[in-house]
């Protein structure tokens, strides 16, 4: 059954949203009504340390919206990166990223590649994260997590009908069953505020 929590015997995802810096809890007027159904308490569960403030509503709220759909609860490991972040996780995960060729903009820098690299294979962390942080920070737009628009949702808790039904409004990436994870992101796409039972009546099953 899903428990609606983002850890146990934490906060719930409504209460996370309205710390300081989570989601706006006033939207400026012309928003109000179309996100008023965003805002709804819905369950996510989320892994330790996962930043869900500063990630697109609407990306949560279809995320929350398949989990009661199937009655299964997804767990998100990465959301927003801020700069920080974004490093530590390109240290973390820097093999299974083709050692950095996956972000176009270490590609267009193969000389900050090329040092990161080296600092890796030397297993010089703090050394990588000085390099990494401001590269991160000068370009935000590498990765969908820094603009809010993507989440990672482990693969053992995302069923088959469940990603179908997400790759109807969202892409995908690292769906090699190598991966622990799924990687979803928008895209740039506009997502709904809402889905109605006439669409959800057409989700795969």
């Amino acid at each position: 059954v899903p428990t609606g929590l983002v850890e146990p015997n934490k906060p719930t995802l409504t209460a996370l949203s309205a710390r300081p810096g989570g989601v706006t809890p006033n939207p400026p007027p012309e928003e109000a009504e179309e996100e008023e159904n965003v805002r709804r308490p819905r369950r996510t569960v989320c892994k330790g340390g996962v930043v869900l403030s500063g990630v697109n509503r609407k990306l949560i709220y279809l995320i929350q919206e398949v989990a009661l759909h199937y009655g299964r609860d997804p767990l998100v490991t990465d959301g927003f990166r801020t700069p920080a972040r974004m490093a530590q996780t390109l240290f973390n995960n820097w093999a299974e990223q083709e050692f950095g060729m996956n972000y176009g903009a270490l590609k267009r820098n193969m000389a900050v590649r090329d040092r990161l690299h080296a600092l890796w294979q030397a297993k010089d962390q703090r050394g990588f994260l000085a390099e990494a942080t401001p590269f991160a920070n000068a370009n935000k737009w590498m990765s969908w997590h820094m603009k809010g628009e993507a989440l990672d949702l482990r693969r053992s808790t995302v069923t088959a009908p469940m990603k179908r039904t997400l790759l109807m409004y969202l892409r995908s990436y690292n769906a090699s069953k190598s991966h622990s994870f799924i990687h979803f992101d928008t895209g740039g796409r506009t997502l709904k505020a809402s889905y109605s039972k006439t669409e959800k009546a057409r989700w795969a099953r």
